[in-house]
């Protein structure tokens, strides 16, 4: 009898500890983070990201912007040739993207966006978003500045150029070109990087080269899944 109730015991144990796996798994989510200066684009890969006109797109300092606004997308929502290095169970993962003031805001955006993030777990992948060119003694601050407020352990800080020619290959070319003097002159090693050009849903562009686009959106989608899989949600 005493061993019948043990047996029960450790099998109600086992029934319970797989629920609570299952509840956690189905709420997966990885914070990312989109920072940058004004005018380089942040928004406009939100949009690219999300797939659709979410994050309202304008340079006019004038306007008055939150400092950081969350836009969540399931993994599933995704098609599934993006990620093909995450585990089956990952379906369920919810990827939330913050779009973010610019920096160079005034006033600093910075508290705001930190004290968000607090809240709500964390950042487990930073992007730092910039036009291609050199870039400037405030951005080569900020860029130290979001490495030490963030970038620790396995987080990793992924760099974003953008109005880089949407020819084929002249991305990966800009690159090489550019990348070492970038990474040297700045202080700072990206996990990842690419190069892009992230029009607009309404931009004439994207209409004219829809299918670069959509090769380009599966590329970005592709950087920013494989770099959440290194927070193993299996």
């Amino acid at each position: 009898m005493f061993s019948y109730f043990l047996d029960l015991l450790c099998f109600l144990n086992r029934r319970r500890q797989s629920s609570s796996t299952s509840a956690a798994r189905q709420g997966e989510f990885r914070n990312i983070v989109i920072l940058g200066s004004l005018g380089v684009g942040k928004s406009s890969l939100v949009n690219m990201l999300i797939g659709r006109a979410v994050a309202p797109v304008s340079n006019d300092i004038g306007v008055a912007h939150p400092a950081i606004v969350e836009y969540p997308i399931s993994l599933s929502e995704i098609p599934d040739d993006t990620h093909p290095h995450l585990h089956p169970s990952s379906s369920d993962l919810v990827l939330r993207f913050y779009d973010t003031l610019g920096l160079d805001h005034r006033p600093s955006p910075w508290g705001a966006i930190k004290a968000r993030l607090q809240r709500s777990g964390g950042a487990h992948v930073v992007v730092y978003c910039m036009r291609r060119g050199r870039l400037s003694s405030e951005q080569i601050m900020h860029l130290h500045t979001i490495r030490k407020t963030f970038c620790h352990g396995d987080v990793p800080l992924l760099l974003v150029v953008s109005g880089v020619e949407y020819r084929r290959g002249s991305a990966g070319k800009w690159w090489e070109a550019n990348g070492d003097d970038l990474e040297n002159a700045v202080q700072v090693n990206f996990a990842d990087h690419i190069c892009l050009n992230t029009w607009d849903a309404a931009h004439p562009s994207w209409r004219q080269h829809g299918a670069i686009y959509e090769e380009t959106q599966r590329l970005v989608r592709d950087l920013m899944i494989r770099h959440c899989s290194l927070h193993s949600v299996a």
